[in-house]
Order: structure tokens, then sequence, then C-alpha cells
């Protein structure tokens, strides 16, 4: 059972290529500062964004693919986290504030707004090994 609603911060993209480097390129891709939205989620290489996916008690899903014109992403802070015992992968913990416009995905119905929204999120590169 997934808990609803629902809300889903997502930063693209970053690309591995070997593994040497690998928790220092993941720990210094998210930067503290104002990011743009994503205007989609392709993954390709290179394009950094930031989007939002919000699902509701109804599952009905809604997605900051849009226009965003006087919306806001600011990443406030960015704080490696240690690894621990039996967790090996990369994680840092986010505290960020954003206000949006999020469209729903289905193609009908009105926009929702979030105005001045906060969070502090843990990310992880779960595709580590």
């Amino acid at each position: 059972m997934v808990n609803r609603p629902q809300v889903i911060i997502y930063f693209k993209t970053v690309q591995f290529i070997g593994f040497e480097t690998r928790r220092s390129i993941f720990e210094n891709f998210v930067t503290p500062g104002d990011w743009a939205y994503a205007a989609s989620d392709d993954l390709t290489p290179g394009t950094k964004g930031a989007y939002v996916l919000y699902t509701d008690k109804d599952d009905n899903t809604y997605s900051s693919f849009g226009a965003q014109d006087g919306s806001t992403f600011t990443v406030i802070s960015v704080t490696p986290i240690p690894t621990e015992l039996g967790i090996y992968e990369p994680r840092v913990r986010i505290k960020l504030k954003f206000s949006c416009k999020l469209y729903p995905t289905a193609g009908n119905g009105a926009p929702i707004t979030i105005t001045d929204a906060e969070a502090v999120i843990l990310l992880k590169d779960w595709v580590a090994v």
C-alpha cells in the first residue's frame, strides 16, 4: 500500500562512467542555489534540472512539466550523509523551497498551484553497487 497524497522531487541528469569518482560526482551534483524546472523526464546526460510529481489521495498524478512562469525552485543546502554499516550507497540530505504549477498527467483538469513549499529530502544513488 502506498501512502497518498505523495510528492516526489527529481533531480536530473548525471552520468557516471567508472566507479572511482562516483561518490564525489554524486555528492556534488545537487548544489545550493536556484534550479530550473525540467521540461520533461528525458534523461539526457548533462541536462540539469528539477521536477515535481504529485499524486493525490484519489491516485491522480500531476507534474511540473509545463509553463512555470514566476515559479521558483531553490536548493538551500546539501549535506552528505556518512556511510553506515550495511548502507554503502552515497546519500545526501537536501533542504529546498519551491513554488510551481502542477499539471494533470492525464491531460485533463485544472493545474494545481503550490506556493512556498519547503522540504528536507534524502537523495540516494540507487544504482550504486
